[in-house]
């Protein structure tokens, strides 16, 4: 299954619009006596939309959770998904990693920086570790493959110790 789009933001949303529109480009040249509103209208009834426009102003105007079930529904679908993952841009994969670096720099702190060593606890901290492969694919586990989100926590920590959330 594909995992694009990457994001959520407007340019995210407008390039699976696009997206959607070549496939039904695609479709159209297939089949020369049916109009592409046609088409895209029958694409939009899939996903249980009336037709283009309202399955458009959903993509546009709906909450993150409401695009991601759409998008879900997307790459999920037995057509239209494969052919989402071959016209898709590829998974900027420095840029995916950077972003799930910083998130995990602006919610947990390394153990090593504020806990007191305890050879006696399985992390060698008084204080508990999280599982920083949970929390990524709780963030970002929609929109990049587990595998890339594993790269990134095994590398933090491998890097700099088990990580914790500080608390005052």
């Amino acid at each position: 299954m594909s995992t694009f789009p990457y994001g959520d933001s407007d340019a995210d949303r407008e390039a699976l619009l696009d997206l959607l529109k070549r496939i039904a480009k695609k479709i159209k040249s297939s089949q020369h006596a049916v109009q592409l509103s046609a088409i895209q209208d029958k694409m939009a009834s899939a996903f249980g939309f009336g037709n283009w426009s309202i399955l458009h102003k959903h993509v546009i105007t709906s909450s993150p959770a409401e695009f991601w079930k759409f998008a879900i529904a997307v790459n999920s679908h037995p057509k239209i998904g494969p052919a989402i993952e071959e016209l898709a841009p590829p998974l900027d994969e420095e840029f995916a990693a950077e972003q799930m670096e910083s998130w995990v720099r602006r919610t947990y702190t390394p153990l090593i920086e504020f806990a007191y060593h305890d050879s006696e606890s399985p992390t060698g901290y008084s204080w508990p570790d999280e599982d920083l492969i949970d929390g990524l694919l709780d963030e970002f586990g929609h929109c990049y493959p587990q595998e890339l989100i594993e790269r990134v926590a095994y590398r933090l920590e491998g890097n700099e110790g088990p990580w914790g959330i500080e608390k005052y």
